[in-house]
């Protein structure tokens, strides 16, 4: 690949180990990082985003995303694990049955972790208040006293559901 930029006029400049710019007759900056050739020691991130992640690298940056403070700096190294876990699936299994390893990954997601199971109960309450609108429904269109679109009108569902509910119970009766 760097024979074929090369030839084709562009500059390609190493500035760091696993770290290359290209330039000249591109039509944005471009960035090449080479996994395998990255220093482990400083570039934990990126390693651990190949499919072939190591071990002591997903570790090390386990260890080094314990240390951040910044909100944002916590939720770029979750969205990291998140990719990594992905691509390494049987690699994460192996660390998560090392216990110390385990508690600190749980530490580290414990902020998405609360996220999702907000979410999650959110939504549960969510569907626990449609449920009881369709029963409160269902009570409605058997008593026969309101018209459809008074139900509607009630219980926030739509026209087209409450007809959907009439025609259940018409053919259950």
């Amino acid at each position: 690949m760097f024979k074929t930029l090369e030839e084709s006029g562009r500059i390609i400049e190493k500035r760091y180990p696993g770290i290359y710019y290209v330039r000249g007759n591109v039509q944005f900056d471009v960035q090449i990082v080479v996994m395998n050739q990255l220093d482990p020691e400083k570039h934990s991130a990126f390693r651990i985003l190949s499919k072939n992640a190591k071990e002591d690298d997903v570790r090390r940056f386990l260890e080094e995303s314990l240390m951040l403070v910044n909100q944002g700096d916590r939720e770029n190294a979750d969205a990291v694990f998140e990719v990594s876990i992905a691509a390494n699936s049987a690699l994460y299994e192996k660390i998560r049955s090392d216990e110390v390893m385990c508690k600190a990954m749980e530490n580290l997601m414990q902020d998405v972790i609360a996220q999702r199971e907000e979410e999650a109960r959110q939504e549960g309450m969510w569907e626990g208040r449609q449920e009881e609108r369709k029963n409160f429904a269902v009570s409605m269109i058997k008593l026969g006293k309101l018209t459809i679109e008074e139900i509607a009108a009630a219980t926030g569902l739509t026209i087209e559901s409450l007809l959907a509910i009439e025609n259940r119970i018409k053919t259950t009766d």
